[in-house]
C-alpha cells in the first residue's frame, strides 16, 4: 500500500496512520479487472511489459505442470494483485487464482469459490453500473 500511493502522490503514506486521501482522491485512475486463467493472465501481463519473458516462461511452466492436489507449489499465491502503470494512470487489478482451480479434476471446495468469486464480481459490476447510470444521469 505504502509504494503503491507514494508512486501515484509521492509523500501521500507516511504511516498506516498518515495517509493524505485528500490528494489522493483527486487523482482520477482507470482500472480493468482480470481473472481467469493464469496462463492467460501471464501472457496479458508480458504483454503489457509487467513481466519479463523469463518471468511469463516460469509462470507458464508452472501454471501448465499437471496438477496435483497434494503439491501446492504456485508460482503465485492466490489472490488479488494491482498493476498499475504510473505515465497513463491505468492499471489492471488481478485475481490470481487458487492453483488447480481451472483442472478437470479440480476440488469442489476450489470450484466453489471460483463460483463464488464470479457472482461477487457480477455483484459488484452491477452496483457500479447502477452507481454509473444514477450519476449520468
Amino acid at each position: 500500500m505504502e509504494r503503491f500511493c507514494n508512486d501515484v502522490v509521492p509523500g501521500s503514506f507516511r504511516s498506516l496512520t498518515d495517509v493524505d486521501y485528500t490528494k489522493l482522491c483527486k487523482l482520477c485512475m482507470h482500472y480493468i479487472g482480470v481473472y481467469g486463467n493464469p496462463v492467460m493472465i501471464a501472457q496479458l501481463l508480458h504483454n503489457v511489459g509487467a513481466i519479463s519473458t523469463e518471468t511469463l516462461q516460469t509462470l507458464r511452466e508452472q501454471c501448465e505442470a499437471p496438477y496435483d492436489s497434494r503439491q501446492e507449489l504456485a508460482p503465485m499465491n492466490a489472490g488479488i494483485y494491482l498493476y498499475h502503470h504510473k505515465p497513463s494512470g491505468c492499471g489492471l487489478v488481478i485475481h490470481w487464482p487458487e492453483r488447480g482451480s481451472f483442472a478437470d479434476n479440480a476440488s469442489s471446495d476450489k470450484k466453489k469459490n471460483m463460483i463464488n468469486f464470479q457472482r461477487l464480481v457480477l455483484f459488484l459490476w452491477g452496483s457500479l453500473n447502477v452507481g454509473m447510470h444514477m450519476t449520468q444521469t
